[in-house]
């Protein structure tokens, strides 16, 4: 992804960025202040969802595979409780990402940039009375922005609180450790990067 997001998806944009001398900078995100992350972090089923969907998709187009997935994940996996912002929820799906995607909503796909400064977070709560119904149900109306199961955050810091104990987190795509407390900081433009000219 994120040599897709640069402009770099292929070996000759590469190539020719590298040729051409066009170089820019791109955020990074600290997380726990010891460890980089370049695209995403999750945790819960998020990943799970992604591989299902993306498993589908070729088949039966975004959408519908969207709708299954998270059919899918929410039959199957276990919520995480998690404190932030004061508030305490329950989520089966977790998203964070560097730089804000888009489109909104829980199927984000691309960066239009890759250096403002911002963390993308994005949590399905599905932890109240008949959340998974009603979380499904606004997903099919193209209706799950405006659901108040949806929280969609963008700021330069995240931080959350595992309730239950230590927790697993995947960052860039690979499950890392668990851990109970984690804090998420955006890195303004520390990244140097070749990309084509626009």
């Amino acid at each position: 992804h994120f040599a897709k997001d640069i402009g770099c998806d292929t070996v000759a944009a590469t190539v020719e960025a590298i040729r051409t001398g066009s170089a820019a900078y791109a955020d990074t995100i600290a997380f726990n202040d010891s460890s980089t992350v370049v695209n995403t972090a999750s945790i819960g089923a998020y990943p799970a969802f992604v591989r299902t969907r993306e498993k589908l998709e070729h088949k039966i187009g975004k959408p519908l595979a969207g709708v299954y997935a998270m059919v899918h994940t929410l039959r199957r996996e276990k919520p995480v409780r998690i404190r932030y912002d004061n508030k305490t929820l329950e989520t089966s799906m977790f998203f964070l990402g560097n730089s804000v995607y888009l489109p909104s909503g829980f199927a984000p796909a691309r960066r239009t940039r890759m250096d403002d400064g911002l963390i993308d977070v994005r949590i399905l709560e599905t932890g109240r009375r008949l959340s998974k119904l009603r979380i499904m149900s606004a997903l099919m109306l193209g209706r799950l922005e405006r659901s108040p199961l949806y929280h969609e955050v963008q700021a330069p810091e995240f931080e959350f609180e595992s309730v239950d104990g230590p927790t697993p987190i995947a960052r860039d795509g690979e499950v890392g450790s668990t851990c109970e407390r984690a804090s998420f900081r955006a890195r303004y433009r520390v990244l140097p990067v070749f990309r084509p000219l626009k």
